[in-house]
């Protein structure tokens, strides 16, 4: 989701990926360049599935350029791996309030829920948990966004 915010096309630009981190094939193959040239092979454009199984290949012996994958390859792998483990069902966007251990090595968490606009807490005990942080986009805090209101900075 941060790379297409961030608008990175998925048709042609590349991104720094490579077969170890290709989520949906824990084994790493066929990786990205493999599929990338077996899609080449079937739509007929042997040249491109050669340059990629030659980079590929050729890059720890003669110090090539490293293989990077097409943005929408690593899209789908990611949203083919979200979909077999059913990550919809199993994360919770909110800002945590607290978290601890508890005896038997499980977490308590108690977080508010983003988007609800109220100040309910929710709480979660589960056994792994983790931790995305930071804003996938610029977000002010409030101090700040009335600041900028009262001085006429937001309409410079």
């Amino acid at each position: 989701m941060l790379c297409r915010n961030s608008q990175i096309p998925e048709e042609y630009e590349r991104i720094r990926s490579n077969s170890d981190s290709c989520p949906d094939n824990i084994w790493g193959w066929p990786g990205y360049a493999l599929r990338e040239a077996w899609s080449s092979v079937f739509s007929g454009n042997l040249v491109q599935a050669g340059k990629c199984l030659w980079q590929v290949f050729a890059e720890p012996l003669l110090n090539t350029d490293t293989y990077t994958p097409i943005a929408g390859n690593v899209y789908a792998s990611i949203n083919r791996e979200a979909k077999r483990i059913s990550w919809k069902s199993m994360w919770r966007a909110g800002d945590i309030k607290a978290i601890r251990k508890t005896d038997d090595g499980r977490y308590v968490i108690v977080y508010s829920p983003t988007g609800n606009g109220k100040n309910e807490y929710q709480v979660l005990v589960a056994k792994y948990i983790h931790l995305a942080m930071g804003y996938p986009s610029v977000q002010f805090l409030p101090d700040l966004l009335a600041y900028r209101e009262s001085t006429a900075i937001a309409n410079q």
